[in-house]
């Protein structure tokens, strides 16, 4: 598990992170993680490997003006 609070990824600011993950054999595994910033939220799961990503994921509440700032 990860929790990860008061930060920022790319100059947006995320208000709480938190991941359940597994990583075995080159694969590694998300079997849940929420992200919060800006009064929105994104939910999701699934795999990262070498070869392919495999994620899907939810967003509630965003404000694409905001997140599109500077990018």
């Amino acid at each position: 598990r990860a929790h990860l609070w008061d930060g920022s990824a790319y100059g947006k600011l995320i208000t709480n992170a938190f991941a359940k993950y597994n990583y075995k054999n080159e694969i590694l595994e998300l079997y849940r993680f929420d992200i919060e910033g800006y009064g929105a939220t994104i939910t999701g799961g699934g795999t990262v490997s070498k070869d392919a990503i495999n994620i899907d994921f939810e967003g509630k509440k965003i404000d694409m003006g905001r997140l599109l700032i500077n990018t």
